[in-house]
């Protein structure tokens, strides 16, 4: 990926190389270890446009996903079934990302 291809992302990028802290961040960093399935759930939940398919991306029955979400929901403190919680969870796992390669 290119920085110019970022837009308005170059800044948390930017940010992410200073490593500031961001309560994000840690959120989504602690959901990682909590369960060895966590990270792809969340993955997918920010990649997919419904639950059904995040179910589908990820081989599990959507009920499966619901019970996922609904432990996944306790590590970052925020609702991952609406569309801001989506985006908040989104960019927490790009910040991750950018984290990890920087």
């Amino acid at each position: 990926m290119y920085a110019e291809s970022l837009g308005v992302l170059l800044v948390l990028a930017k940010t992410m190389l200073v490593h500031q802290p961001l309560p994000d961040f840690d959120a989504v960093e602690r959901a990682a270890i909590a369960a060895p399935w966590m990270l792809a759930t969340l993955d997918a939940l920010a990649r997919n446009v419904s639950h059904r398919a995040a179910a589908t991306a990820l081989n599990i029955h959507h009920s499966t996903l619901q019970e996922r979400v609904t432990q996944a929901e306790r590590h970052p403190g925020w609702v991952l079934h609406d569309v801001d919680g989506q985006m908040r969870l989104a960019t927490a796992l790009m910040a991750r990302r950018i984290r990890q390669t920087a």
